[in-house]
């Protein structure tokens, strides 16, 4: 099963795309998708029509997602570039 990501407008950096798309990972952003600006249940209903999973950095989809999975998701802090 090869993992397939969506890339929400938070997430679409260029070089992280190229690099897990040479790695064989299937990935598609909001641009591609002409997606931008879209509510963030959009993105959801989106990225489960094409089977794939949300990535984003937006702490909103991770509410979104609690209330329509009804489910905890899972989050990833990661520091911002430069703080180690």
């Amino acid at each position: 099963m090869t993992l397939r990501l969506y890339f929400d407008e938070d997430t679409m950096d260029a070089d992280l795309v190229h690099a897990l798309r040479i790695r064989g990972i299937e990935v598609t952003t909001a641009l591609e998708q002409k997606m931008i600006r879209h509510d963030d249940t959009e993105h959801l209903e989106l990225a489960t029509s094409q089977g794939r999973a949300l990535y984003s950095f937006d702490e909103r989809s991770n509410c979104v997602l609690k209330r329509v999975v009804n489910k905890p998701s899972v989050t990833v802090h990661l520091p911002p570039p430069g703080n180690g």
